[in-house]
């Protein structure tokens, strides 16, 4: 055998052993499972965000509408049904700090 022989030979089973790395090992290594499953977490977290809200303003609109009323109902519920009182009355009286919570006036 001469040099040459023993030098293609060489590069034969260099390139052999580079296209069993490239295209064997990722399955051997378990790199497809990986990905296989890092791509189904990224679709169903996609699929949850879509899920979860909702795009359609009237849908929001009517949500929001039912959580005033629920808000409504128990601000009555805590006054004992006073009339005329707002969310704001509640949420001001108690800051001890904003002008409408102090009901005497200093003169």
């Amino acid at each position: 055998m001469d040099e040459t022989t023993l030098i293609v030979a060489g590069l034969a089973m260099l390139a052999v052993g580079g296209l069993f790395y490239a295209l064997v090992y990722p399955y051997l290594s378990g790199d497809i499972k990986a990905e296989k499953r890092q791509a189904a977490l990224q679709k169903s977290a996609a699929a949850r965000r879509v899920g979860d809200r909702s795009n359609d303003p009237q849908q929001r609109r009517k949500q929001i509408a039912e959580s005033l009323k629920e808000l409504e109902q128990k601000v009555a519920i805590v006054t004992g049904g006073a009339s005329g009182i707002g969310v704001e009355a509640l949420t001001n009286s108690a800051d001890p700090h904003h002008p409408s919570a102090n009901s005497t006036v200093d003169r």
